[in-house]
């Protein structure tokens, strides 16, 4: 069902990004982090009944060495270059951890791939 593109891009619409901002959020993370790089949406954004939010994203599938605090930091920079300045939170999915904490585990479950 998902596999629409109609749904797709109403169910996107669901999590309050336009799709200049959902291009922008997979471009610079391709950019930052590798073609290989999984973008995943958490937290208020996933719930059209809550208003505002901070846009927090869940980045993972690249090597470990590419998930790391410079990084994250380009990404933000070029990320509100394109989209302005919102409160955005990066949460790097590290794949070395072997034992991920709950938290992380809940976040994946409830994420919204982009």
């Amino acid at each position: 069902m998902m596999n629409c593109p109609l749904m797709q891009f109403s169910y996107l619409w669901l999590m309050r990004l336009t799709k200049k901002e959902i291009e922008a959020i997979k471009e610079t993370a391709a950019l930052v982090f590798g073609d290989m790089v999984e973008v995943r949406i958490f937290g208020s954004r996933t719930d059209d009944h809550k208003k505002g939010g901070d846009i927090d994203l869940l980045i993972s599938g690249v090597k470990d060495d590419d998930l790391n605090v410079g990084a994250k930091i380009k990404f933000l920079v070029l990320l509100k270059q394109i989209i302005g300045d919102q409160k955005i939170d990066v949460l790097l999915d590290r794949p070395s951890l072997k034992s991920r904490s709950l938290f992380y585990k809940s976040v994946e479950q409830s994420s919204i791939r982009l």
